[in-house]
């Protein structure tokens, strides 16, 4: 059992680092034990590999990493992150392999200090003109967990027409969604649903968005929705629509008034707002019976055709001048034909 450290403990030194390096910004409590929780959630994730691992060993049995990793998913992830920041053009590949070089010790972690520093010296040696692309494997599509899952939903909507997803909930909302038996994520993705349809009733042909979502909750802080969500049209008075109903769906919420209840802006950079919606969600689900993830089926079909399609070697993520702003390549047109956003 994880011990979450009191307000007299002090930090794990991986967060005395980062806030370090985060000048001029503060953190506040719940994030403060919201990080806290969380980095004893991936230890104890870690702690549980090491033990299966030892115990095969001296069975005499060879130790296999299940099929369906959480904890290489999120490695997955994060090394996408450090790529593109760094500058690198992301490329997949469904060949097997190390994903990335571990640390010296028991831990199931990615040595990231070791591959920032070959990144900066691949950098250096780089000129102007040269095309720096990294590949990097991912797991057949059936054995990913939530993050890659989350990750090719984001990555796959594209257009005007998919945005962030940010809703406040109302203290009802919570209430209900915390004794509903079938879970928070799972009362919150039917109340959304339930609100769309009631808002579409009366339009003819209407098609409904399509979108995914988690939970956040921390210790300290309220539940709230985080997502992406693709709206089929450009028409406002469909935004208009969908906006009404998902307010419906988070109820009273005290934001409502100051106008901040649902923020809804262009998804511009999927992967980096799925990293930052993903922040929190081992801890998350631990408040809420395990749900991590909700998404409609159409948006479950278009993330696989995209995880597919990126898999073999056809999409390539694109840093393009900032890491603030980055796109996606398609290699089928050649990769001197410029970038187009997701």
């Amino acid at each position: 059992m994880v011990r979450w450290p009191s307000s007299t403990d002090h930090l794990p030194s991986r967060f005395g680092e980062l806030m370090a390096r985060i000048r001029g910004r503060e953190l506040s409590l719940d994030k403060i034990v919201a990080n806290e929780k969380e980095f004893g959630l991936q230890v104890a994730a870690n702690a549980a590999r090491v033990n299966a691992k030892l115990q095969a060993r001296s069975s005499g049995k060879m130790f296999q990493p299940p099929r369906r990793d959480p904890l290489a998913d999120r490695n997955i992830v994060e090394h996408i992150q450090r790529s593109i920041k760094a500058g690198a053009r992301v490329r997949f590949g469904s060949r097997e392999g190390p994903l990335v070089r571990r640390l010296p010790t028991p831990m199931h972690e990615a040595n990231w200090k070791v591959l920032s520093a070959e990144d900066r010296k691949t950098r250096k040696k780089l000129k102007p003109t040269d095309s720096w692309i990294k590949t990097m494997w991912l797991p057949h599509p059936d054995h990913t967990g939530n993050m890659l899952k989350a990750l090719s939903w984001g990555c796959s909507m594209s257009g005007v027409g998919a945005r962030s997803l940010t809703l406040h909930l109302g203290d009802e909302v919570i209430d209900a969604a915390k004794a509903d038996p079938l879970g928070f994520v799972r009362h919150m993705q039917m109340r959304m649903a339930r609100e769309l349809k009631r808002a579409f009733r009366s339009v003819k042909g209407a098609v409904f968005p399509e979108y995914f979502f988690t939970v956040e909750d921390t210790d300290l802080g309220r539940p709230h929705v985080h997502g992406g969500i693709q709206l089929p049209n450009e028409d406002p008075a469909y935004l208009g629509i969908v906006r009404e109903a998902l307010k419906k769906a988070g109820g009273n919420s005290h934001h409502r008034e100051a106008g901040r209840q649902l923020h809804m802006p262009e998804l511009e950079t999927p992967a980096r707002w799925v990293n930052y919606l993903s922040k929190w969600v081992l801890g998350s689900a631990v408040r809420h019976d395990g749900g991590h993830f909700a998404a409609t089926n159409g948006i479950r079909r278009q993330g696989r055709a995209w995880y597919v399609k990126a898999r073999s070697g056809e999409v390539v993520l694109d840093p393009k001048s900032s890491w603030s702003d980055f796109g996606f390549v398609d290699l089928l047109e050649g990769l001197s034909s410029g970038s187009k956003r997701s």
